[in-house]
């Protein structure tokens, strides 16, 4: 090959190695790093601020050791176990807790000896049980099943409830025990001010190691899964393994020489503890072998929960619990200018491109770089990216539109100069959106003023005059047929042959005001507006709300990922559904839609994103989805994310009848009462407790379920007496129920007036009485009738005297009676008898007494009879 020709094919060769090799540092990323969740102090529940111990029990509550007392949490709520409670510690400076799997608790004090919790109750073992001390420092498990005490005065072994003790007499290398650690191959290990001692058939053993031996004071010792021998000191972290010793400082990322504590978690992950931070051990290959994960001062316990929480228990400053989030996130501490971010473009050469409230920034090779005046951009908020066929970056800010002069100019090993483009009919204006048509125009989308189109150097603007739906322009999208389509304030519109076609709320699409579009591989158009989530697909559109199981009606950007599920950011956070739901939603075969929801719970940043800009999210060559927050820039893997799905344990913790509290061991037999009762109950789901959700039910009382949503307490008044099982089940943060959840059988108890033999009484005397008065009425019956029968009899026995001879005087014509007096004899017929008398004269005695009167009724009487025979008609 000639030298001609062998310079062009290097050229070329290393070109490629370049660009293989930029592509290469491209795919780094920030991983996800552990997170402060939430810190507990005495304002809020904790009963002291020095946390000397951690541990959780098997019903799920988080029990915390601290200078002044014992206290179990629910991620809501401390309960606080004292020397004021009923059953009381003696002393409460707690600083060993150690779970067990029959749900007891030992309790190491500090100066009251060793304590054991069962179903609330204390028992307690002091130096008069056999303990070697009462300050107690710390306890261990060992595989055999011995409990083991690590005191200031030496160790005890308490197995089938008798002490085995341990001093300096008996070969320990100091009597002041500060650490002990049991593994699972059965050995017990002892760590002491002055060295690590080991127990090896029955007997203290002390440990000699290869330079560099510790020399300072130990104050942790810990065996891990591979068999590597770990020692906190004040002088750094010692590992001995393979017969080497390797002594790690702050040279190799410890936040601090002096090592407090060490904690394996569930993933075999070691964690160090310092006087000025969190750490972690990466790995010797790691480029730093120690990552410090937080700045946490003075942490004096570390512990784990079955969520896979890292807890921390800091002299002074409280409790913290820590997360491993989902998302990883650049700020200012990577090198942003600003945290709130509004857009991000990956520009396909290894580029990231990030505007943010105080300019542009972007980063490569996992360094940050920002641009400013020396670019010629402005110190504005950048709210606009886009990249065209040449590969120009177009910037849109808030104060214009600025192109790249040098489209060939890749960072970090230059950094591109920008021009304003402007001309009379585009002012200085806020540019909120930038899209390159598949006709190799540029639209700009602005705030205020418009649409405009640029090409071949030459600006054209629509606004409402031209049949915009609105002047404030918020996202762009083009179809397969290289329509565009506009997402505005005031709808959705449509540009075909230079004619807009506006689709408003009667045409379908989710309310008036369009955020995101997204326009999918199968040619479906996605619109996110403010009141729900839009789909148009065969002219037809198909709306999904919160009502349909939307996270959130109002969504600010769409991008989809590489297994088919739509993420979406919003003012709650971001979250995810997948397209195939929506599809068969929008056909009818489902009624609802389900969404996986994401939040600082999970690594976010800040739960509010960038609204009203583009692009607000992207999908990157790699897979990976990139968000902007007000917080930072998040980044997530969908392939590679995990859900919760521990299901919370559910505990009924209180219950009161007629305010009267229930023993819960059993059923609660309530006696007579009003029928009042309150349920208080919680779940031991400590991700995000403020997002568990419970539902109950009171059978016997309700049909259904009753979701109380987050509350954590179910109140019923007036219940009638009667056998009832109240059952709650809960979810945690990600959906996931425990159905079982916890129940209690109760019996509330009937008045006397309320029971059956009382209402059988009631009914037997009302019977009684019933049948009392029946034959009370039927005796009277009886009585009436055999008066009225006398009666009857009288009355037809003087009806038969009048029958018979009656005694009348010859001269005065009256009556003698039965007892001899007479009587006239119209008084005595009516006497006795229903005749009634009237008074006239028959004609004999008229003829007698008025012979005058009588001649006249006779003469009266002949000439009417004349007159009637004087009127009859002759033949």
């Amino acid at each position: 090959m000639t030298r001609r020709l062998w310079y062009p094919v290097a050229c070329a060769l290393l070109s490629a190695a370049s660009a293989l090799a930029q592509t290469t540092v491209a795919q780094e990323t920030l991983e996800p790093r552990w997170r402060e969740a939430d810190s507990w102090r005495q304002p809020q529940g904790l009963p002291q601020d020095t946390v000397f111990s951690i541990a959780q029990s098997r019903d799920g509550y988080m029990w915390v050791g601290t200078r002044g007392g014992l206290a179990r949490f629910d991620g809501v709520r401390f309960t606080t176990f004292d020397d004021r409670g009923k059953d009381p510690l003696r002393e409460i400076e707690i600083w060993a807790l150690l779970a067990e799997d029959d749900g007891s608790l030992w309790v190491g004090t500090y100066g009251g000896g060793l304590a054991r919790l069962v179903n609330g109750r204390f028992s307690v073992f002091t130096t008069k049980d056999g303990l070697v001390n009462n300050f107690v420092r710390n306890l261990a498990r060992d595989a055999s099943g011995a409990l083991w005490i690590g005191t200031d005065a030496g160790l005890s072994r308490f197995e089938h409830g008798r002490f085995t003790n341990f001093t300096v007499e008996d070969g320990l290398s100091h009597k002041g025990v500060r650490s002990l650690h049991a593994d699972p191959d059965g050995a017990v290990w002892i760590a002491t001010k002055s060295g690590i001692d080991t127990v090896r058939a029955g007997r203290i053993v002390n440990l000699t190691f290869p330079e560099p031996r510790p020399t300072a004071v130990i104050d942790a010792v810990h065996r891990d899964r591979q068999g590597a021998l770990w020692v906190g000191t004040q002088e750094g972290l010692f590992r001995f393994a393979g017969g080497r010793t390797t002594r790690y400082t702050m040279a190799d990322g410890l936040s601090s020489n002096s090592v407090r504590t060490l904690f394996e978690d569930s993933r075999g992950r070691l964690w160090i503890a310092t006087d000025d931070g969190l750490d972690r051990y990466a790995g010797p290959s790691s480029a730093l072998p120690i990552v410090k994960e937080a700045l946490l001062r003075d942490i004096r316990s570390l512990g784990e929960d079955r969520e896979g929480s890292l807890w921390a228990g800091c002299e002074g400053r409280g409790l913290t619990r820590f997360y491993e989030g989902l998302f990883a996130v650049y700020t200012e501490a990577n090198g942003l200018p600003s945290a709130d971010v509004r857009t991000v473009l990956d520009d396909g050469r290894g580029n990231r491109w990030i505007g943010t409230a105080k300019g542009l920034s972007v980063l490569r090779a996992g360094t940050i770089s920002s641009l400013g005046r020396p670019n010629g951009l402005p110190n504005a908020p950048v709210d606009a990216l886009a990249e065209d066929r040449e590969g120009n970056l177009w910037v849109g800010t808030e104060v214009g539109l600025f192109r790249s002069s040098d489209a060939r100019c890749s960072p970090p090993s230059c950094l591109p100069h920008f021009l304003p483009l402007r001309n009379d009919t585009i002012p200085a204006m806020h540019v909120r959106v930038l899209r390159q048509d598949s006709a190799g125009a540029l639209w700009v989308g602005t705030n205020l003023e418009g649409l405009a189109r640029y090409q071949h150097g030459r600006f054209t603007t629509y606004t409402t005059k031209d049949g915009l739906s609105s002047d404030s322009i918020r996202a762009f999208a083009e179809d397969r047929e290289g329509v565009l389509w506009i997402g505005t304030k005031g709808g959705l519109d449509r540009i075909e042959d230079g004619k807009f076609v506006a689709y408003g709320k009667r045409a379908g699409i989710p309310g008036d005001g369009v955020q995101a579009l997204y326009m999918d591989p199968r040619g479906t158009l996605w619109i996110a507006g403010r009141y729900g989530l839009g789909r148009y697909k065969d002219a037809r559109f198909t709306t999904y709300t919160a009502k349909d199981g939307l996270y959130d009606s109002h969504a600010y950007g769409i991008v989809e990922d590489d297994l088919g599920n739509l993420w979406m950011s919003c003012a709650k956070g971001i979250f995810r559904v997948s397209k195939k739901q929506l599809d068969d939603f929008a056909e009818g075969r489902i009624k609802s839609i389900t969404s996986v929801a994401y939040g600082r719970e999970h690594g976010l940043p800040s739960t509010m994103s960038a609204v009203g800009v583009h692009p607000a999210g992207i999908k990157s060559q790699r897979g990976r989805i990139w968000f902007a927050t007000r917080g930072g820039l998040a980044v997530v893997n969908p392939k590679t994310l995990s859900t919760n799905t521990v299901a919370p344990p559910v505990l009924l913790e209180q219950v009161h009848i007629d305010g009267r509290a229930f023993d819960l061991d059993g059923p609660a037999d309530a006696p007579p009462g009003d029928g009042d009762l309150v349920f208080r109950y919680t779940a031991l789901s400590f991700l995000a407790p403020e997002k568990v959700r419970f539902k109950y039910k009171l059978e016997g009382f309700d049909r259904d379920w009753v979701d109380a949503d987050t509350r954590r307490v179910a109140y019923y008044t007036n219940l009638p007496p009667a056998r009832y099982r109240f059952r709650v089940i809960a979810s945690n943060n990600d959906g996931v129920w425990n159905e079982t959840g916890a129940a209690v059988q109760l019996r509330l108890a009937p008045h006397i007036y309320q029971t059956y033999w009382f209402y059988g009484l009631c009914a037997l005397t009302l019977a009684f009485a019933g049948a009392a008065t029946q034959r009370l009425r039927v005796r009277r019956g009886k009585l009436r009738e055999l008066e009225l029968s006398a009666r009857v009899e009288q009355a037809v026995a003087q009806v038969k005297v009048l029958s018979g001879l009656l005694p009348i005087c010859a001269s005065c014509k009256k009556i003698r009676d039965d007892t001899g007096y007479w009587s006239q004899m119209e008084t005595y017929i009516h006497d006795h008898s229903e005749a009634e008398f009237s008074h006239g004269i028959c004609p004999d005695c008229s003829e007698k007494l008025y012979p005058g009167v009588a001649q006249k009724a006779r003469d009266r009487k002949a000439a009417a009879t004349l007159a009637k025979t004087s009127d009859t008609p002759s033949e």
